[in-house]
């Protein structure tokens, strides 16, 4: 999933806030949340901190939309395009959770990381973030010069639960009720 959009905003509080607000259509989630708007998750990751990451035709108009927002702020703010910097990843199944547990050490359990929750921490001891897209699917997140040691973590991670690698592609379209709050 390494070929997402990826956008990093920066800058205060208020205006980070106005800048998810404004460009995603709908109010900035809490921290440790993420919404779905605009084919994107828009992901805190401080107060002052926030990860976009955009479905592949939707970076274009999503990039012009939040730097148009953020130069409407009063603040000083950046917008940086992270998409060559973070490699991605999506583990899916009914194993997903269970494949985690065996590199990661985030909980991830349903009482402690909702649908639509978004964490930071360690994925296989290297930092990273973690987006539950869905009950049973997560999007990891880590530095693009680890996609190798990811892919082979995940790998056996999988295999030693049955699982195997899968195409992006055959996987459903992701149901975010987020994104009907947002339209």
């Amino acid at each position: 999933a390494s070929h997402l959009g990826k956008f990093e905003i920066q800058g205060s509080t208020a205006d980070v806030a106005a800048i998810i607000a404004e460009a995603s259509g709908g109010p900035a989630p809490a921290l440790g949340s993420a919404a779905r708007a605009r084919d994107a998750w828009w992901c805190p990751a401080t107060p002052e901190r926030a990860l976009v990451l955009a479905d592949l035709t939707a970076t274009p108009s999503l990039r012009d939309a939040i730097a148009k927002a953020a130069a409407g702020t009063p603040g000083a703010t950046s917008v940086v395009e992270v998409t060559t910097t973070l490699g991605a990843i999506v583990i899916a199944g009914p194993q997903a959770r269970e494949t985690f547990a065996r590199f990661c050490a985030l909980d991830l359990r349903d009482g402690a990381t909702p649908v639509g929750a978004f964490r930071p921490g360690s994925v296989a001891r290297t930092p990273g973030y973690v987006l539950r897209e869905g009950p049973d699917r997560y999007l990891a997140l880590f530095g693009w010069a680890l996609g190798h040691y990811l892919w082979t973590v995940v790998a056996d991670a999988a295999a030693s639960l049955g699982g195997a690698p899968a195409a992006l592609t055959s996987l459903p379209p992701i149901a975010a009720p987020q994104e009907a709050a947002h339209a």
